[in-house]
C-alpha cells in the first residue's frame, strides 16, 4: 500500500499552458497515487472559470491546485488576483502551489510573499516534491 493513501487528495488541478507539463505533472501525480482526481487547464482563464462555475458544488472545488507563473493571457499572479475575489468556501479550502521553471528572483520573492500561495516549487514535479508538501 502507497504511503499516500491516507493524504490523498479528492481533486486537484493542474493549470499550465504546456501541455506537456500538464502531462508530466498529472502522471507523477498518478504514480504517487496523490489524488483521486485531475483536472488539467492551459490557460489561467479557464482555471478561474471552473472555479467560478463549480463554487456551489463542494466536491467539485479542489484540494489543491498547481499553478504555473509564465502564461499568455492571464499569468499566475493574475490568476491569484482573480483567486482572491473568489467566495471564501474556495479561498479556505484550495492550497495553491506555484509550480515553475522560473529562475527569475522576483518571481519567486512574489509568490513565496503571497498569502494564497502555499508553497514554491520549481519544475519537474517530481514524487519527492509532493512528498514534502
Amino acid at each position: 500500500m502507497n504511503s499516500y493513501n491516507s493524504y490523498m487528495k479528492k481533486l486537484i488541478l493542474l493549470i499550465d499552458d504546456s501541455a506537456i507539463d500538464n502531462f508530466i505533472n498529472r502522471t507523477v501525480i498518478k504514480h504517487a497515487n496523490y489524488a483521486e482526481c485531475i483536472a488539467e487547464f492551459q490557460s489561467a482563464t479557464d482555471g478561474v472559470k471552473y472555479l467560478c462555475d463549480k463554487a456551489n458544488d463542494p466536491l467539485q472545488i479542489p484540494d489543491m491546485i498547481f499553478l504555473d507563473i509564465k502564461m499568455p493571457l492571464l499569468d499566475g499572479f493574475g490568476f491569484l488576483n482573480e483567486f482572491s475575489k473568489l467566495p471564501d468556501n474556495i479561498r479556505s479550502k484550495v492550497k495553491i502551489i506555484m509550480l515553475s521553471s522560473s529562475i527569475n528572483d522576483d518571481d519567486i520573492e512574489k509568490a513565496n510573499n503571497n498569502p494564497l500561495v502555499f508553497k514554491f516549487l520549481s519544475k519537474p514535479l517530481t514524487v519527492e516534491k509532493l512528498q514534502a508538501i
